[in-house]
């Protein structure tokens, strides 16, 4: 949808609302901390980028952040809007758009099916390479 509008940056926040309340190992502990439930900050995750990997909840001695699924979400669309831009480069935006159809129509009109998904982007790799 970015590409097919032409749209630029990105608005995202709470991505790191579970390190705002400590573990229940620490004073202050209200129970939310986007592992025993998403109901951050008024909201549902949705934002939520990182989690707090705490011991006690993925092992180690250290704390470290964890990426969620949403985070390597995005990256996949980022990749994909690389890809499209590439290939816009070769043979122009129109014609991308034209092989974007079966994938996405509007912002709310999009398949589901990933043999469609993958069939365009191998598609878009082969026109960025000039191959196609």
């Amino acid at each position: 949808a970015t590409f097919l509008y032409d749209m630029h940056g990105e608005l995202t926040w709470a991505i790191a609302a579970g390190f705002a309340n400590p573990g229940p190992q620490d004073p202050g502990y209200n129970g939310t901390d986007g592992w025993d439930q998403q109901y951050l900050g008024g909201a549902n995750g949705e934002g939520t980028l990182l989690y707090p990997g705490r011991p006690d909840k993925i092992g180690g001695q250290t704390h470290i952040p964890v990426g969620s699924l949403r985070l390597l979400m995005i990256r996949e669309g980022q990749e994909d809007y690389e890809w499209l831009a590439a290939a816009a480069r070769v043979v122009g935006r129109d014609r991308v758009v034209e092989l974007m159809a079966p994938v996405i129509t509007s912002a709310s009109n999009f398949t589901t099916d990933p043999a469609v998904i993958w069939d365009t982007r191998e598609k878009l790799a082969q026109l960025a390479a000039g191959a196609g």
